[in-house]
């Protein structure tokens, strides 16, 4: 059994001391590290998976960013019929993917509990943090 990641391997370079004394709460921070570095947490085949998962992702729970702007939730959903009979957007995949090769960043709600990996990942910066 491997050792769960630690909330001092998620912001490496940086220590903790560094990260809440200059970073915390007041300036966004960018850290490099090669391209596997969290691999065994969250692949892409995990991405394609929740991704995949339609029926739970909406214009509520899907969100994407571009160059600081909100992406209007119009410019990545359909609307679709729920199992209520209501219309409401779901992200169409093409779309989203279109989206984040201009570099956009995708935020999915509540996501953190689909994946062992994200659940870790969470589960560091809860503990670090005080809070979910």
């Amino acid at each position: 059994m491997r050792n769960p990641i630690q909330f001092g391997d998620l912001i490496q370079p940086l220590d903790k001391n560094t990260f809440f004394n200059d970073v915390y709460g007041q300036t966004p921070v960018f850290l490099s590290g090669h391209n596997k570095r969290f691999s065994r947490l969250f692949s892409w085949s995990t991405y394609n998976q929740l991704l995949s998962m339609s029926s739970i992702w909406s214009e509520k729970t899907t969100k994407l960013v571009l160059h600081g702007r909100s992406i209007s939730a119009e410019e990545y959903c359909r609307p679709v019929t729920d199992r209520n009979g209501y219309t409401s957007l779901q992200p169409y995949k093409r779309r989203v993917q279109e989206n984040l090769s201009q570099g956009a960043t995708l935020v999915l709600e509540l996501a953190e509990r689909l994946s062992p990996g994200l659940s870790e990942i969470a589960d560091a910066f809860q503990v670090a943090l005080g809070a979910p």
